[in-house]
């Protein structure tokens, strides 16, 4: 199934809204909690920075109508998301709610209501792309008063509900349910937050869930890719751009090295080494041109090598055969009156 490109160019603005895990809760340093370790990611691959407005409150809820209201954190997120969301005018705003509201025992349509409130009003108002994600896992839910009535099950349903407001609203959806995969391992000794590797795997599966949907995330490394095939194309004019490579000679030449293989030997004592480094690229085409000349060296006992990736073609002189240094600097002049198939990386 094909996946929808929702936004070609970088991101910019950065908006999360959450509870005490979009805060850091649990966390050891501020560039290992998972908000962060999103932007980082957006940045390196776009190849310019995102900034980063972190809206955790820890202890936050929803709306005054979780039943978690009174012991939690305020403002709610249903009473600050105009000053905390739209007045930023987000490209890419991430909404992380969940957790404290089942913990306490909301009714999942109440929960559905409210978050839709938001994710409706903040598209309406500034249009970014919009990231939910699913509620985390915890290794025990009957601490913390009133927050103590939580389930796997009532997770599930929670889960459930933001899934179908992703579809309904057009929004992304970030599994961190099953980044975590239910791992007692990767949730803090307090049994509600992430540790480091739990944010990291929350960090990761919210990234994978917006690089996968929004090409400008890819920009940097797409442009280093266009470049790279640019710089390897043959040049205009050149021979080898119009027509086949010129033929080995074998008996003058010796046999070809091709890229790739660690040595080539055609019998004591010349020895051919072919070391691998990413410095020339002979493209395909050209490659195959070659086949005539590999088969004509074969029938005459020769021992072409052949692999992948790139290399620089390096002769290895013989002290006990003088023949075979003329015969390997031949060889070197060939490659280097076809130049043109490729360039150096």
């Amino acid at each position: 199934m094909a996946i929808n490109d929702l936004r070609s160019e970088p991101f910019h603005t950065m908006v999360v809204l959450g509870e005490s895990h979009v805060a850091g809760m649990c966390a050891t340093q501020e560039p290992r909690r998972w908000v962060n370790i999103v932007a980082d990611l957006i940045t390196h691959f776009q190849g310019e920075p995102v900034v980063l407005h972190n809206k955790g409150i820890g202890a936050n809820a929803i709306s005054p109508r979780s039943p978690g209201y009174a012991a939690s954190a305020k403002p709610s997120a249903l009473e600050r998301y105009h000053d905390d969301v739209i007045a930023l005018k987000p490209d890419l705003f991430i909404l992380a709610y969940g957790l404290n509201d089942m913990r306490a025992g909301m009714p999942p349509e109440d929960f559905r209501q409210d978050l839709a409130r938001i994710i409706t009003e903040v598209k309406e108002a500034c249009a970014p792309v919009t990231v939910l994600t699913a509620v985390y896992h915890m290794s025990a839910y009957d601490w913390y008063p009133p927050y103590d009535v939580g389930s796997v099950a009532a997770t599930e349903v929670f889960n459930l509900v933001i899934r179908q407001l992703a579809e309904q609203h057009g929004c992304i959806l970030a599994d961190i349910w099953a980044a975590e995969g239910q791992a007692d391992w990767v949730v803090h000794p307090d049994t509600v937050h992430a540790n480091d590797l739990g944010h990291l795997l929350i960090g990761h599966r919210v990234f994978e869930a917006i690089a996968t949907h929004c090409s400008g995330v890819g920009a940097r490394v797409t442009a280093e890719l266009t470049q790279d095939r640019a710089e390897t194309q043959p040049a205009p004019g050149c021979p080898a751009h119009d027509g086949p490579a010129p033929p080995l000679d074998s008996a003058r030449d010796g046999p070809p090295a091709l890229l790739g293989g660690p040595e080539l030997v055609e019998g004591p004592p010349a020895a051919v080494a072919v070391t691998p480094t990413p410095a020339a690229v002979i493209p395909s085409r050209q490659a195959r041109n070659l086949a005539p000349a590999v088969a004509s060296s074969r029938a005459q006992g020769g021992l072409p090598a052949f692999g992948g990736g790139l290399a620089r073609l390096r002769l290895r002189h013989s002290e006990r055969d003088e023949e075979s240094r003329h015969r390997q600097g031949r060889l070197l002049g060939f490659f280097a009156r076809s130049e043109c198939w490729g360039r150096p990386s």
